[in-house]
């Protein structure tokens, strides 16, 4: 576990975190629109992540 893999998750909880702010006192739909980009976004990191230690095991073999 190195550093880089703690970043996204803090900066996932924080985006979840105000988004569950913004649904509440501002409006639900934006709330959710929060949410649902927070989401892609680690997934998207989750698979640019995973391309690049991929990448980097099969150069060192």
């Amino acid at each position: 576990m190195s550093v880089s893999w703690y970043v996204p998750r803090i900066i996932l909880t924080v985006l979840i975190l105000s988004s569950l702010f913004v649904s509440y006192f501002v409006s639900l739909e934006w709330g959710q629109i929060c949410l649902i980009s927070s989401m892609l976004l680690s997934l998207l990191y989750l698979f640019i992540e995973g391309g690049i230690r991929k990448r980097s095991k099969s150069s060192t073999d």
